[in-house]
């Protein structure tokens, strides 16, 4: 399934609403070391009510503004909180013990670049594996917030409402993982380069990837509010399928 659809939403109200979490995260970041455990658990925090607030936005007020969006946390539920942490805080914890913020946190190229250098073949493999395994998990739970706002699921336990968000993550596994590629894969790719650069000593190869790192990130961050459009031009498609009746919703999509 394809939406081929695209909807209006307002890009302003997106932007400003992903800015703000940067900047309470940056806030974070000046008190707290980035690399430890309060930080990331402050930043997935901010994290978790920007996103809901921006798929909340999207689903029941897309064209409203900044502060319509901001509003919408009026609806965030302590189901909607337990949920979040236990994937998302779930995460974090996990990415700590690995050393994964050690890594990829570093502020300059050479912290990062020599953490790589020293890793054996084995630790590699074993965060290659963790970063795929996270990628899938990421693609199965993209739709959460979406189900979490989604004034259907309001009465669904927690158990149920899980269940509604792998389904939905697995039913729209193959459109998210395309539109995933299309925003991400180019920095996936660079990301390579300087994992490769740092294993072989290729000074200038990992200076053009940062450079285009850089520039590409910055990119992905103006584009972002067109990816989250997106994702919910899939969500209210693939819902759409389901909603033959109010009665029967709820147990055709968890059931089916």
């Amino acid at each position: 399934m394809e939406s081929r659809e695209v909807r209006e939403y307002r890009y302003s109200s997106i932007f400003l609403t992903f800015l703000a979490v940067s900047i309470f995260t940056g806030i974070i970041g000046a008190f707290f070391n980035r690399n430890s455990y309060i930080y990331n658990i402050f930043a997935d925090f901010i994290g978790i009510f920007g996103s809901y607030a921006v798929a909340a936005g999207l689903l029941n007020n897309r064209m409203g503004g900044f502060t319509k969006y901001l509003s919408t946390l009026k609806t965030f539920t302590l189901k909607a909180l337990v949920i979040n942490l236990v994937i998302s805080l779930g995460f974090s914890f996990l990415e700590v013990l690995v050393g994964i913020p050690m890594i990829f946190n570093s502020s300059s190229p050479r912290p990062m670049t020599d953490s790589i250098a020293k890793l054996s073949s084995n630790d590699l493999i074993f965060i290659g594996l963790f970063l795929l395994f996270s990628a899938v998990v990421y693609l199965l739970t993209a739709y959460m917030n979406f189900v979490l706002a989604d004034k259907r699921f309001k009465e669904c336990g927690i158990v149920e409402t899980i269940s509604i968000i792998f389904k939905t993550g697995k039913s729209l596994f193959k459109e998210t993982l395309i539109l995933s590629l299309k925003y991400y894969g180019f920095i996936i790719f660079l990301m390579g380069l300087v994992v490769l650069g740092a294993l072989f000593s290729i000074e200038f190869l990992i200076e053009i990837s940062f450079i285009l790192l850089g520039v590409s990130i910055f990119a992905l961050w103006l584009l972002l509010p067109g990816y989250y459009a997106r994702l919910s031009d899939f969500y209210i498609e693939y819902i759409k399928g389901y909603s033959n009746g109010d009665v029967k919703f709820k147990e055709e999509i968890i059931l089916n």
